[in-house]
């Protein structure tokens, strides 16, 4: 039987577009997996990249402001970053940190590291990027309902005014991430303040700041990671201001928590309760908006920062364009971030090739509403941990894939949680953990967390 040719539209070439890329390589090499084509389709994948290389986030970019063809800069990448979780919950199944290293090396790795290990698996099978068009930035998706197909449109990234080219597509995946567009608060008289205030978008180095008071706003994980960078880097204290407690132990000198900013008045910010400080520079750290400026309204997903999508049929159909061939990968909040990302790449490819088959609208939102109702219920982080893992191996078990394993990432996400929240934010970093997929025990820095200012894959390997 002659295969039948399905064309795939991928947005992004960061992990969960290189995730999907990865297991429609399978196909196309016919590399032995478990990945059955019992109607011989042929998947013909076309992936944008408006960067000169892959990574998404992972890539430090040292623009501020606006890039490429004037757009917001994409990357929220900042210098010295290590990871805020163990690498053994970044692991591939297929892709021991062990084997690539070839060396045990730390559960904490700075971005270098996640980086080179990420273009290793691309590489794995075949190297990926014979489907990815560099440079090239998509500026606008539509559905054709007549047709039931895809009209994309697509630019030179760095060139301004360069013609449009069109292609068509069966299906649209953007993979585009949602951890680019910055959500900026409203704070009366920060428009006054004479010191530096800038979006934890906009924030590339710690050694800025050394010798500042400053301030981040947020309770989330940057907000933490920035306020710690800044302070290890040389700053002269740190406060964090966030609408709740964040339950962490902030128990070393410099570091104070304050309830939410409520107004700026020249250098002083003032706190809800009638507490006050003098501070050098604002960081917000308040998160980040979905957007999808070259998507059309019909197929676009609105802002919705929730663990699971209320717009997603199984975290990754869009329910409101009607069509179930538009798809978004990652964009839920992440407990999980690479195995889940490639649960969703897989689980995308095994129903493009019509092995996995989707209910009638109203049974799949009566899903999401099932699993947003969980969320709603959720009395702590390890009950998200315990959503998201159940999530994932829902989704390996319709993708055929069944990664028994997978139990484990649930278990060690609850003892980084434990580490870094219950016991101490300054030294969780130092802890050691077991693979899932190896069972080998990582190895330990020689150098503690806030003692290395060496975040180079070569000073790292070298403690090993």
């Amino acid at each position: 039987m002659a295969p039948k040719t399905v064309r795939v539209c991928v947005v992004g070439a960061g992990p969960s577009g290189l995730s999907f890329l990865y297991y429609a390589n399978q196909i196309k090499e016919s590399i032995s997996s478990n990945i059955k084509n019992p109607e011989n389709i042929s998947v013909d994948v076309v992936c944008y990249e408006k960067h000169a290389t892959f990574g998404g986030l992972w890539n430090l970019s040292w623009r501020v402001g606006t890039e490429l063809g004037g757009e917001v800069v994409h990357s929220s990448m900042y210098q010295h970053l290590w990871t805020n979780a163990p690498k053994e919950a970044l692991e591939f199944y297929d892709h021991p940190f062990k084997e690539h290293f070839d060396v045990t090396v730390p559960s904490y790795l700075p971005r270098v590291m996640i980086l080179d290990y990420m273009k290793a698996r691309m590489m794995k099978h075949g190297d990926l990027n014979k489907f990815i068009k560099y440079d090239t930035k998509v500026t606008n998706v539509t559905f054709d309902e007549e047709k039931k197909t895809f009209l994309v449109q697509t630019t030179s990234a760095d060139n301004i005014g360069t013609p449009h080219t069109e292609e068509t597509f069966d299906y649209v995946i953007v993979a585009t991430g949602h951890f680019w567009a910055p959500n900026f608060p409203e704070f009366p008289g920060i428009e006054k303040f004479p010191g530096r205030v800038l979006h934890a978008h906009d924030y590339k180095c710690a050694k800025e700041f050394k010798g500042m008071r400053i301030m981040v706003v947020g309770g989330s994980y940057s907000a933490d990671d920035i306020a710690v960078q800044c302070m290890k880097f040389g700053a002269t204290s740190a406060a964090i201001s966030c609408r709740r407690p964040t339950g962490i132990k902030w128990d070393r000198p410099g570091f104070t928590e304050y309830p939410i900013l409520t107004r700026v008045e020249g250098n002083t910010v003032h706190f809800e309760g009638g507490q006050h400080i003098d501070v050098d520079a604002i960081i917000l750290c308040t998160g980040y908006r979905h957007c999808f400026p070259f998507v059309d309204p019909s197929l676009q997903m609105t802002p919705e920062n929730v663990y699971y999508p209320k717009q997603l049929y199984k975290g990754v159909i869009y329910t409101k364009g009607g069509n179930n061939k538009m798809m978004y990968l990652g964009m839920q909040n992440q407990a999980f971030s690479f195995p889940m990302f490639d649960a969703q790449a897989l689980w995308s490819l095994q129903y493009i090739l019509k092995n996995i088959t989707v209910p009638c609208k109203a049974d799949m939102l009566k899903h999401i509403k099932t699993w947003s109702q969980r969320e709603g219920e959720a009395k702590s982080v390890l009950d998200i941990i315990d959503l998201q893992n159940d999530y994932v191996l829902d989704l390996h078990k319709e993708a055929e894939h069944e990664f028994k394993n997978f139990f484990g990432y649930r278990n060690l996400m609850k003892k980084w949680i434990d580490d870094k929240v219950n016991k101490n934010l300054f030294t969780f970093r130092n802890q050691t953990f077991k693979s899932i997929v190896t069972g080998t025990q990582s190895t330990s820095n020689r150098t503690p967390f806030m003692e290395n200012f060496d975040d180079s894959m070569e000073g790292i390997i070298n403690q090993c």
